[in-house]
This record gives C-alpha cells, sequence and structure tokens, in this order.
C-alpha cells in the first residue's frame, strides 16, 4: 500500500481543517433598526433569523440590532462601510436609496389599506428592481399606519395650522415643499430631535403614526391629533445585494418566501395596534379630531396640489401615473359575469 510521506502529511492535514472550518463558518448578516426590542418589528426580525438559519441549514445567520443608535441615514451610512448588512427602513430611508416607493406615499392617494396592498403587490417587482439598481435587496415590504398629524393646539382645516413649526425629516426636500404650499412652516431635523424640539418650542406639530407618536411620547407634548390619514408610511426590510447575493442560490427563494410571509403578517399586526395605540393615548390626554365631509375636501385639494408638485421632480411622472392608474383598478368594481 502507497503511505503518504511524512513530511507531507501535518500540511494536507492542516488544509483538511482548514477547508472544514470554511465549510462550517456562516455568512453573518447584521441588521439594524431604531424600533426598540420587544416592538412588533423587533419580533419579526427575530422570526427571519430563524427562516435564514432554518432554510439556509445554519450556513447563513441573520443577527438583528434593535434599538440601533441614531437615525435611518445613519443606519444606512453604516451599510455603506459594510459595519451593517441590512435594514429595517421606514420611507425616510428607503427614499435615500431610491424615490420610487414615495409613489406609494403620495397625500391622500388611498382611502384603505386594501387600496394600498393592490397596487403595491403589482408594482413590487418595478420597486425592487430599481431598490436592486441601487444596490440593495427586498426581504419585506411593510407599512407603518397612517400618517396623521399631532399639535399643541387643536385645528381642523389648512388653513388653522397655518404658520404652524411642523417638524420635517431631514434629507426629504419633497416633503418640505408639500407642507410648506399648505401654509405650515416646516423645520427640518433628525428624528432624534423630534421630542426635545416639541420640548423646547421650536417646532408646534409633528406628523406621526399613533404607533410613533406613542412610542416616543410624543401625544405629552402634542396632544391635539388630527385623523386626516394623509399617507400610509411605507417600509421594507432590506439588505445590501452583496450580502443577498453571498448567499447559496439554493437557499434564496425559501428564504425570501419565509419573509415575505413574515411581513404580512407584520403588516396586519401592525393595523390592528394602531387603533390600540390611539386608544392608549386617548385615556391619556390625547384629543382625536375627526373631519366632516367639507374639512375633507379641503384637505384632499391641497393633497392633489401636493400630488402635482411632486410629480416629475422627487418621482418619476411614469411611476406615479402607474400608481393611480393601479389605484382606481383596484376601486372599480367588480365587473359582473354575463348571462
Amino acid at each position: 500500500m502507497k503511505t503518504m510521506h511524512p513530511a507531507t502529511t501535518p500540511m494536507v492535514l492542516l488544509a483538511a481543517l482548514l477547508t472544514a472550518g470554511a465549510a462550517q463558518a456562516a455568512q453573518v448578516i447584521k441588521v439594524g433598526t431604531v424600533a426598540p426590542r420587544g416592538s412588533a418589528w423587533a419580533k419579526a426580525m427575530d422570526e427571519m433569523a430563524e427562516a435564514f438559519h432554518r432554510h439556509s441549514s445554519g450556513q447563513v445567520e441573520l443577527r438583528v440590532y434593535p434599538g440601533t443608535v441614531g437615525d435611518e441615514p445613519t443606519i444606512l451610512r453604516k451599510i455603506r462601510v459594510n459595519q451593517l448588512q441590512g435594514a429595517v427602513l421606514t420611507s425616510t430611508g428607503l427614499s435615500l436609496i431610491s424615490p420610487a416607493p414615495m409613489a406609494l406615499q403620495l397625500p391622500m392617494l388611498f382611502d384603505s389599506f386594501a387600496e394600498l396592498d393592490r397596487v403595491r403587490s403589482a408594482l413590487e417587482p418595478e420597486l425592487e428592481r430599481r431598490l436592486a439598481e441601487a444596490g440593495f435587496a427586498v426581504l419585506a415590504w411593510g407599512d407603518a399606519g397612517w400618517l396623521q398629524v399631532f399639535s399643541k393646539k387643536p385645528a381642523r382645516t389648512p388653513a388653522d395650522f397655518k404658520g404652524t413649526k411642523i417638524w420635517m425629516w431631514a434629507n426629504d426636500p419633497g416633503a418640505v415643499e408639500v407642507f410648506q404650499q399648505i401654509g405650515f412652516s416646516p423645520v427640518v431635523l433628525s428624528s432624534v430631535d423630534m421630542i426635545p424640539s416639541l420640548q423646547t418650542g421650536m417646532i408646534d406639530a409633528v406628523p406621526a403614526t399613533p404607533m410613533v407618536a406613542l412610542s416616543v411620547q410624543a401625544y405629552r407634548q402634542a396632544p391635539h391629533m388630527l385623523e386626516v390619514n394623509w399617507a400610509p408610511v411605507i417600509g421594507a426590510i432590506v439588505i445590501s445585494k452583496k450580502a443577498w447575493d453571498a448567499i447559496p442560490d439554493s437557499c434564496r427563494p425559501q428564504i425570501k418566501a419565509a419573509c415575505a410571509e413574515i411581513g404580512a403578517r407584520l403588516r396586519a399586526e401592525v393595523r390592528t395596534q394602531t387603533a390600540d395605540a390611539v386608544a392608549a393615548m386617548v385615556k391619556n390626554g390625547l384629543v382625536v379630531h375627526r373631519l366632516d365631509d367639507a374639512q375633507r375636501e379641503l384637505w384632499r385639494a391641497e393633497a392633489l396640489r401636493a400630488q402635482q408638485l411632486v410629480r416629475g421632480r422627487s418621482i418619476d411622472a411614469a411611476l406615479i401615473d402607474r400608481v393611480i392608474m393601479l389605484r382606481d383598478a383596484a376601486r372599480a368594481p367588480a365587473s359582473k359575469p354575463g348571462p
């Protein structure tokens, strides 16, 4: 029997050990989110971590960092330098990757989540293509509820808000222009400065979803909520395309399907929790102001002007047209079968 040369045996064994170690080492994907531990978003990410492990047979490990310090632009900068590889983003962060998803967040475009769901489902391939071109893969789509206006003083019409100093997201010039047109006086700040600015009087109002207003206690400084349903806050869970492409081809379809399913459950849970959030704030002093038909029409007129303001500027005109066409199709009554 031929034996291996003694001098080569240690090298062969070392190579075998290194190869085995490399095969066992998991790909680690770090995902940041400003959502705190225990929130619906953080819990959904924990489910996704289990799905990654299960469908990759342990080859891919998703590590979730709830309560990541900083705002969404900060998290994106960490992804750019590979400190993180993914994030849970609202429209604020998504718009820094591509403005395309903002077409789903035009003012008063949708009357219901059912309309939003049908339009987004039809647009997902296009939106994901645009985000992929910018270097990101979408694991799941989500939303955070309807954007409402929380203010220090009661107000119901655009005229009532004239001159009101309203907090605006940094890096969102389109939203600044829209609220300026309505008559607000936007104050551009980081999200981490929102509550201190309410406390000092630097701002008088904030656009926020009920869940956000409850979680950061904004309603304590701005105890009047105008139930205007200005826009659904769009969100997504994304990872860098580089990290996504490094996952074995055999695992990606199962991981994507599992994440999409978790995302659908998350959307349903968030929508249920929105009503609970409003009830909890009302119990602690929030006053909800609901619009009558005449007041709603005033806001719709402002919303239509706002849509024209961003059309072809911050958001692609052809994409806006397609969203409106899909929205109208979602509203059309189902055709009756023939005799």
